[in-house]
């Protein structure tokens, strides 16, 4: 299996509304080493966003939207696992 990132903005996911769903590499302003983060993407505002917890009263979570540049992104499927690796 070969794990292949995608360069934000040029390439842009589909929705993603499964939770943390998008594995995302941030740029840190504050020094050279960039952050992950796990999130989901929302194609109609061009976002991508972490839910916080449902609210037991009302029922609704409330988006975070990812404030940092994305530098590149890829889906939770597409990674290797452990199997993958030890099998080629």
């Amino acid at each position: 299996m070969n794990v292949c990132w995608h360069k934000y903005p040029d390439e842009k996911p589909c929705d993603s509304w499964k939770f943390n769903d998008v594995i995302v590499v941030i740029e840190n302003i504050y020094d050279d080493c960039p952050s992950i983060q796990a999130c989901c993407y929302d194609e109609r505002e061009d976002k991508f966003f972490t839910e916080s917890a449902i609210c037991p009263r009302c029922n609704m979570s409330t988006k975070h939207y990812i404030n940092g540049k994305v530098l590149y992104w890829i889906f939770v499927c597409e990674l290797e696992t452990p199997e993958d690796v030890n099998d080629d």
